[in-house]
């Protein structure tokens, strides 16, 4: 399972930062402001501001298994109306995939996050939810090493998108591959939850009629394995405790920091170091690459010994560093490999709070 949620995910974050990587070609291209080019990621981040908690209510509603397969649907048609817009280089109608494509996107993450919790509960957690977060993320970086060539090669839109369409297609049906091994395995847990039950009544004596007992609600429960289900409820929203809106805050700030970054970080390494376009595809997500590789060593220690708080500290440092460099750093008339160490400490600072 947890290969099939990193191969799941993989292909949102190749389609993701597709516009990054393909700034100025697109302003060319298109015939587009810097401006209107931004439009293509606050597109795509509208939905994503309710999505996450909509889904959630979604997921209660449908179930994991078939919100999981909806959302992966609806992210392959947004994909696939941006290949539309390609190849009839129409802006407006890359603007509309943006945001269907934004629409399943946070969803589908939730849903597969959900399954991802339920698997690894109580048996190395993090390490699992650092790869699942992390790993999926060298999409991003085979995005920008592969994207800017083909382009290059073809100069059609439409090819360059329909690659990130084909990986849609196959993040869909892997997760109805994940959908009935989830659905199988839930069963035999079932099974297994109303057996220990039934031993249990049985050695305290209470009377069993077929599969129900007053023990677990009468007649209104007829197993073991329904008297835990839970469902959203709104008033769920005012029991978190203050460190958990804290928590939401810091996090929110720190994809803030990162992703405004990458959005412009392709026309920033060409145009402030000197990175010629295809090195530039290759180097902006190199966060990604860093903390998909530093994510599974930090989550094996943070299940072993603790320090969330410690690791988060580290990681707000990391990140005040990183964009203090850019900042001051001076422009180069060539490839400058200082660049790179503010991309390293942003790819530090997202593992650590992908994991902690």
């Amino acid at each position: 399972m947890l290969l099939l949620c990193v191969l799941f995910i993989t292909s949102v974050w190749f389609c993701i930062d597709y516009p990054a990587s393909l700034e100025k070609n697109i302003e060319t291209g298109f015939g587009v402001s810097e401006t209107k080019y931004g439009l293509l990621y606050t597109f795509f981040a509208i939905p994503n501001c309710i999505m996450p908690l909509v889904g959630g209510i979604f997921f209660d509603k449908l179930g994991t298994r078939n919100g999981l397969m909806l959302f992966s649907f609806v992210v392959c048609i947004g994909q696939g109306l941006l290949m539309l817009g390609g190849y009839q280089m129409s802006f407006n109608t890359l603007l509309i995939g943006r945001i269907v494509f934004g629409i399943g996107c946070e969803a589908m993450i939730v849903g597969q996050s959900a399954i991802a919790s339920a698997w690894f509960m109580n048996f190395e957690l993090s390490f699992a939810m650092s790869v699942i977060v992390c790993f999926p993320m060298l999409g991003s970086f085979m995005q920008g090493a592969l994207i800017p060539t083909v382009y290059e090669r073809t100069e059609d839109f439409g090819w360059v998108f329909a690659i990130g369409f084909i990986m849609c297609l196959g993040s869909f049906l892997i997760s109805i591959l994940m959908a009935i091994m989830d659905s199988k395995t839930e069963k035999a847990d079932n099974r297994l939850l109303d057996e220990y039950a039934l031993k249990k009544k049985e050695a305290a004596g209470i009377r069993i009629s077929g599969r129900k007992s007053s023990a677990f609600g009468g007649d209104n429960v007829s197993s073991y394995s329904e008297a835990i289900k839970e469902h959203f409820d709104w008033n769920d929203l005012t029991q978190f405790p203050k460190q958990f809106w804290y928590t939401c805050i810091s996090c929110c700030l720190m994809q803030i920091a990162i992703n405004n970054f990458l959005v412009i970080g392709s026309a920033v390494l060409q145009t402030r170091y000197g990175w010629t376009e295809i090195q530039a595809g290759y180097l902006f997500p190199m966060p990604y690459v860093f903390a998909a590789f530093l994510s599974p060593i930090l989550g094996k220690i943070i299940d072993k010994y603790g320090f969330r708080n410690q690791f988060s500290i580290i990681g707000s440092f990391c990140m005040i560093t990183a964009h203090a460099m850019q900042l001051f750093m001076p422009d180069c008339e060539e490839g400058c490999a200082i660049s790179i160490v503010p991309l390293f400490l942003l790819g530090v600072s997202y593992c650590t709070y992908a994991v902690a």
